[in-house]
């Protein structure tokens, strides 16, 4: 099989054009795929589809351990990047289709992709209508198409300690949260710019989570005050860039780009 390799700020994905649907690959598949030591290595699989619902592309994504994800905000800017480099898609705006509806992503000549992430949702049966004290410290929660758990602390140095301490548990809270949840650990440094960590429901530490990093983008804009909606928020694998629509939708920008292409047997 002839498989890409894509990245948006270190969040990297094995990605596959599957326009003739012949692809089908187990949870066992794509945790080998995914494997860093055995396979080629990777926080996904996607799989490159023609949208049915009136997107350019479908982007049909995996997490490391097999599971299915509804949402990727770095995935859909890798998709559209996809979409243009070997779907051929030419024009600047590319629709991508994900399970949580039809992304709008923008695209300039400076290789970075602006993607609609639409208006965060702070009430879901995924989890608790209000915050909640965890692990003593206090997290909210929002979907961005998959659900998210967000916390503040003072210091990077706390935030480690909490990441590396209690990111996993709080994952796998299905008490709490019936189909877990993404873990998010903020940091503000400036009026402007914050530092954020992320522990991915089914994959772990990632260097970058897009959903994630939009997650706290949705909080932030309510706890600080920020010059026109806008920050800068900066991630293990780099930055992005956020901004609220007058719509309330959250707009992210950031890069993507190819990596290599090889081929595997499976």
């Amino acid at each position: 099989m002839i498989f890409f390799k894509y990245h948006g700020t270190g969040n990297d994905f094995i990605c596959f054009d599957n326009r003739k649907k012949n692809i089908h690959y187990s949870p066992n598949d794509i945790q080998y795929l995914c494997n860093r030591n055995f396979g080629i290595g990777a926080d996904g699989v996607i799989l490159m589809e023609y949208s049915e619902h009136g997107g350019d592309i479908f982007m049909n994504y995996y997490n490391a351990d097999g599971s299915i994800s509804e949402m990727c905000g770095n995935g859909v800017r890798v998709s559209a990047c996809f979409a243009q480099e070997v779907f051929g898609i030419e024009t600047s705006e590319i629709l991508v289709e994900t399970r949580d509806g039809i992304k709008t992503v923008k695209t300039d000549k400076n290789g970075l992709y602006s993607v609609h992430m639409g208006v965060p949702r702070f009430t879901s049966s995924d989890f608790p209508n209000s915050s909640q004290m965890i692990k003593g410290h206090e997290w909210h929660f929002v979907s961005m198409g998959n659900p998210h758990a967000v916390g503040f602390f003072e210091t990077e140095e706390l935030m480690n300690f909490f990441f590396d301490l209690y990111a996993a548990d709080i994952e796998t809270m299905t008490d709490i949260f019936p189909n877990k949840i993404n873990v998010n650990f903020v940091v503000p440094k400036t009026e402007d710019q914050f530092i954020v960590k992320t522990f991915e429901r089914g994959v772990g530490p990632t260097l970058a989570c897009g959903t994630g990093a939009s997650a706290c983008f949705a909080f932030i804009v309510q706890k600080f005050s920020l010059q026109n909606n806008k920050c800068q928020i900066n991630i293990p694998g780099g930055t992005l860039f956020f901004e609220l629509s007058p719509l309330g939708e959250i707009i992210m920008t950031g890069p993507a780009m190819r990596v290599f292409t090889g081929e595997i047997s499976i």
